[in-house]
């Protein structure tokens, strides 16, 4: 197994991201990150799943979206839609790879990273064979309907919203309505495992309106886990192994 630093442009702005290489012509799988969100995440979950997927033969890309992390850009210009576009990009740079089969490649979600990803695999359909979702956020509309005067006034008069010193600027707003992951992601014809905690946020009830609308689908395999007690990042030893090991077996029989 090798780690490799690398970088690739989109829109002339630098995206940086580490590839793990498992081999030669292997399968390989692109992880995205949440909302504030880096390419190493909560714990480092984005760290431990590469580096356990690349141990077991599968290669593995994890980026910085555009404003995020190290990459380039500013966290105020990042709206859905340019994770989606970033998404792309990083997944057509793995698919140039010498070491991928380009036949037998994956996507992993967290959060909005999860919405990102059922987007995408919605979109490009057959360069995707397999799909995992994690804490998805399947409804970004409510995002916009739970906004507080407080922040609807913030949005007028600055043009963005403070969230933990972090500036949403009013693009990513504007375009929520836009965003439909669910009915993105039945047009997919792959296979998509939905794994969410039992305690997150994000109601897990919204990724078994997913699960429903997916077994809708005249092919694909579709499956959903619940983690038991789980919060939206996994954030307990226990539940992160549960949530690798199934993220493991499901790219191992699907890619």
């Amino acid at each position: 197994m090798k780690e490799q630093f690398i970088s690739f442009y989109n829109k002339n702005q630098r995206i940086v991201g580490m590839v793990h290489i498992a081999g030669e012509k292997t399968p390989a799988v692109v992880m995205c990150h949440g909302f504030t969100g880096q390419r190493m995440e909560a714990h480092f979950l984005f760290v431990k799943t590469a580096r356990r997927l690349a141990e077991n033969g599968i290669s593995v890309l994890r980026f910085d979206f555009r404003g995020s992390g190290e990459s380039e850009g500013k966290f105020e210009d990042m709206t859905i839609e340019e994770e989606i576009s970033d998404a792309y990009t990083a997944l057509h740079f793995l698919l140039m790879q010498d070491f991928v089969d380009y036949n037998r490649v994956g996507i992993v979600g967290l959060s909005m990273g999860g919405c990102v990803s059922a987007c995408l695999a919605g979109r490009v359909k057959n360069l995707l064979k397999s799909v995992v979702l994690w804490s998805a956020a399947y409804k970004p509309k409510e995002i916009l309907a739970n906004l507080t005067p407080e922040g609807k006034e913030s949005l007028e008069k600055q043009g963005y919203i403070n969230m933990g010193g972090n500036k949403v600027g009013r693009k990513f707003f504007e375009i929520l309505p836009q965003i439909d992951p669910i009915e993105e992601i039945v047009q997919f014809p792959g296979a998509v495992l939905l794994v969410h905690g039992e305690a997150d946020f994000i109601p897990y009830s919204q990724a078994e309106e997913c699960y429903e609308r997916l077994k809708e689908r005249k092919e694909g395999k579709a499956k959903i886990h619940i983690v038991k007690g789980a919060d939206h990042t996994f954030s307990s030893p226990e539940w992160e192994d549960e949530v690798i090991n199934l993220t493991l077996e499901w790219f191992k029989e699907t890619l």
